[in-house]
């Protein structure tokens, strides 16, 4: 790994100029489109290309389960520090040289060598979890968030009220990341000269409407365990 250094942005997340500064670059949650990880009825990558170059697209709709899942982040980030008596705060990054690349990180660590990312979602993501399994778009989106911060791994904390939190560690895939890197730089440059980008400029013409999925790899990741909440007395 390159010896660059990182530095978190002072940047409050939700806020308007975070939502300005997401528009510039590709976020770590944007980054499964283009490696194929996300589920393909959700978006592809000439709808990702619309929006980042300001053109007309379906507006994003807010459900009761999103807004559920953002408003139980900071008790998950409170149970996470509890299990771990690991202390992180939400920051975010750009990466130094790619600067097109762009993370919002739940929480890291005053020294920035500990990241987690946090997910509330449903009781299938969480029994997933529970099997020791990272859904592929969050492991991308993780790719990426360490792509941006030089961290070596993240926690992956996935979270319900009622059953607790799994905690699973996720390493550094350095194979995973040039790849990111690759297809992230080439999508990049379609928006920044006003080309349109199709799936067969980044990837391999065997999908005809999606980015070819990307795996290469230690795409390992180690379980740690399943803490489940303290039944109220």
């Amino acid at each position: 790994m390159e010896n660059l250094i990182y530095r978190p942005l002072d940047l409050v997340q939700r806020s308007e100029d975070w939502l300005a500064w997401r528009t510039k670059g590709i976020g770590a949650s944007e980054a499964s489109v283009i490696m194929g990880s996300l589920p393909f009825e959700y978006e592809d990558i000439l709808e990702l290309y619309k929006k980042k170059a300001g053109l007309p697209v379906k507006e994003f709709e807010m459900n009761a389960a999103i807004q559920k899942g953002i408003d139980t982040e900071d008790e998950a980030l409170e149970a996470f520090t509890k299990i771990t008596n690991v202390e992180a705060l939400p920051k975010c990054f750009t990466h130094p040289v790619h600067t097109f690349l762009r993370a919002s990180l739940d929480g890291i660590t005053e020294d920035l060598k500990q990241g987690v990312e946090i997910k509330c979602s449903g009781a299938s993501r969480f029994y997933e979890a529970k099997k020791g399994h990272v859904l592929p778009y969050y492991y991308t989106q993780m790719q990426q968030q360490m792509a941006c911060t030089g961290l070596e791994s993240i926690y992956y904390w996935m979270y319900r009220t009622k059953e607790g939190g799994v905690l699973i560690k996720v390493p550094r895939n350095e194979e995973y990341i040039n790849e990111l890197i690759r297809r992230a730089g080439i999508f990049w440059d379609k928006v920044v000269n006003e080309e349109p980008c199709l799936p067969r400029h980044i990837g391999s013409d065997m999908w005809k409407e999606y980015a070819d999925p990307f795996e290469a790899g230690d795409m390992s990741t180690e379980f740690i365990g399943h803490y489940k909440n303290e039944a109220p007395k």
